[in-house]
């Protein structure tokens, strides 16, 4: 096939991106995939953001989904378990099947740039202390002068 590659995967799957997803054109049928590496397998999943109706298709047909969230460095893939996991506003990917054509070709836009936020995902995962901020208690000294 001498079909292009879809400007979007780029911005779902950039250059070292964390989750390894790399655009592929399927050696079986040439059509364009996001391929993931994983430790133990790779996954092979079809170039088109399956939404709304196409959503419900998807779910007849039994296609296999995977949830794709919206992060500021790019999507990230999340595993959805059968009917759980599976939001109607949400956006997924459906496994990819030589033999079956893809649900959708809708193409993936990335986060505003308004609404992007600083990425800190490098950052420490921290939780919250229970019962609240420990320092909100003690008194300031204009306070403690006031007897407040």
């Amino acid at each position: 096939m001498g079909d292009r590659k879809p400007a979007w995967l780029r911005l779902i799957a950039p250059d070292r991106n964390p989750q390894k997803l790399t655009p592929v054109k399927c050696s079986g049928c040439g059509r364009w995939c996001i391929e993931q590496h994983g430790a133990t397998q790779w996954d092979k999943y079809d170039a088109g953001i399956i939404t709304g109706d196409d959503l419900t298709v998807a779910i007849i047909l039994n296609r296999t989904l995977v949830r794709v969230e919206r992060t500021p460095a790019g999507g990230v893939l999340s595993t959805v378990c059968g009917g759980l996991g599976i939001a109607p506003d949400g956006e997924y990917l459906a496994m990819h099947d030589c033999t079956q054509p893809p649900i959708s070709s809708r193409g993936w836009k990335p986060l505003p740039k308004r609404e992007r936020g600083q990425d800190l995902s490098w950052l420490p995962h921290s939780t919250p202390i229970a019962g609240g901020d420990p320092w909100a208690s003690a008194l300031d000294p204009v306070q403690e002068e006031l007897g407040v």
